[in-house]
C-alpha cells in the first residue's frame, strides 16, 4: 500500500485503543480560519488501532500536540486506495464531527466527503 499525495505532512503517533501504540498520516491546514485536520489510515504500517476506532480520543490527541483549540478543528478520515477490486477499499474522505462535552469529544457523526466537498477543503487551504 502506498499514501498517495500530498494528503499527509507527516506521521502521528497516538495512543489507540487499550493504550497501544498507534500511528496515522497528518496533514495540518487553514480553511477558512479554522484548523483541518486530516488522519490518514496506514493499514500495515500501523501497528495499532485504526484511525476509525478511536475518533474521539485521536482528534483530542491532535488538539493537545498541535496545540488547536477543539472548538476550532475540522476533523477529516481519510482511507486510501488499496488498490483492489473491492470498493470498499477505495479511497474515502470523511468530515467526522463531534459534540464537545466538558473539554471531550462525544457522539462522532461520520458525512461522506463528495468530490465537489473535498475539493472545496483542498481549494480553500491557506
Amino acid at each position: 500500500m502506498e499514501t498517495s499525495f500530498e494528503k499527509i505532512d507527516s506521521i502521528f503517533e497516538f495512543t489507540g485503543s487499550w493504550g497501544i501504540p498507534s500511528k496515522c498520516g497528518i496533514k495540518h491546514f487553514k480553511v477558512n480560519g479554522k484548523d483541518c485536520i486530516i488522519v490518514s489510515e496506514l493499514y500495515k504500517d500501523n501497528p495499532g488501532t485504526s484511525i476509525t476506532q478511536v475518533p474521539e480520543s485521536l482528534a483530542m490527541q491532535v488538539c493537545e500536540n498541535l496545540k488547536i483549540d477543539p472548538e476550532n478543528l475540522i476533523y477529516i478520515e481519510h482511507c486510501p486506495d488499496m488498490n483492489s477490486k473491492l470498493s470498499f477499499y477505495n479511497e474515502e474522505f470523511y468530515e467526522v464531527r463531534f459534540e464537545l462535552t466538558d473539554g471531550k469529544f462525544v457522539n462522532p457523526s461520520w458525512h461522506m466527503l463528495s468530490m465537489d466537498e473535498k475539493m472545496s477543503y483542498f481549494n480553500s487551504k491557506s
